[in-house]
């Protein structure tokens, strides 16, 4: 798992998550692993999305990429895509940054 600088200069932080991504692996990634045959791609159902929808990309995120986000935005109506300078976890690797976009698209 690739962190940016953020969270690995936030011991607290870091310690948490790692706490967390190993409760959660266990629990929840190794089943969808397991059961990856039932997973639904839901692409082509984007368009039916009517809500302003908010996307945060991680700029180094190699799991959900910066394409993807554009995909999404590209897709949905009235989708507003934001891009943090962080990887997988950015409301963790950079919390100001991403309540500060959470915030701006609520108050729109």
């Amino acid at each position: 798992i690739q962190f940016s600088i953020g969270i690995i200069h936030n011991s607290k932080a870091c310690n948490l998550f790692q706490s967390l991504f190993n409760i959660l692996f266990v629990i929840g990634f190794g089943k969808t692993a397991k059961n990856n045959h039932s997973l639904t791609d839901f692409r082509n159902d984007l368009s039916k999305i009517k809500i302003p929808t908010l996307i945060i990309s991680g700029k180094y995120d190699e799991v959900t990429t910066v394409e993807d986000g554009n995909f999404l935005q590209t897709n949905i109506r009235n989708a507003e895509h934001v891009i943090l300078e962080t990887c997988h976890l950015s409301n963790f690797e950079r919390p100001t940054e991403f309540n500060s976009a959470v915030i701006q698209f609520l108050n729109q």
